[in-house]
């Protein structure tokens, strides 16, 4: 998937075959362009599952599955993976950060294995400019989000939309933007 995203551009859509793959990063990088978003999804009717076990540690920390940051990385739309962590890292899989601007995450399910014991989906940004680069435009929706430790949806930024999530069973309401929604 990294390499299918290195060498795409704007306006082409990746559909990725069923199987059980790692994710990738764009870092002021691989921008689809406005009217022309890079798209990467999973072909039709095939299940797509994306596990963070499969990707290398940094500093004793795994990788996040899917991370988009700054303005380099925008106008990307990812549609239909499931994402797993067969082992049991602790670090949001999906981050959008940093002046990321007009991303669309569409139709994920976040959540099977022991892992995941932070944010599902984090939109935030680290920068220490002033103003701080925040994030602009992105798109949650369709999502499901279940059996999380941390809240479900976590952080902020400009025209943030969240539309027809399901989020539910999740364990802490206490943290992020977004709580844990359990039972509902």
């Amino acid at each position: 998937l990294q390499h299918a995203m290195d060498t795409s551009g704007p306006g082409d859509t990746i559909l990725v075959r069923a199987g059980t793959y790692a994710g990738f990063e764009l870092v002021n990088r691989g921008s689809g362009s406005p009217g022309n978003p890079k798209t990467i999804k999973a072909h039709p009717g095939e299940t797509v599952t994306l596990d963070r076990a499969l990707l290398p540690t940094r500093n004793g920390f795994a990788a996040r599955i899917i991370n988009l940051e700054g303005t380099g990385a925008s106008h990307i739309v990812i549609d239909g993976f499931k994402m797993t962590d067969s082992g049991n890292y602790q670090f949001s899989p999906l981050n959008i950060s940093d002046g990321s601007k007009n991303d669309a995450l569409c139709n994920q399910v976040a959540r099977e294995g022991p892992g995941f014991t932070v944010n599902a989906i984090r939109v935030d940004w680290h920068s220490t400019s002033n103003p701080p680069d925040v994030p602009e435009g992105v798109i949650i929706s369709n999502n499901e989000i279940y059996r999380m430790a941390g809240a479900a949806i976590q952080g902020g930024g400009h025209g943030l939309q969240l539309l027809n999530n399901h989020i539910h069973h999740n364990t802490r309401m206490d943290q992020g933007t977004f709580g844990g929604g359990y039972g509902t």
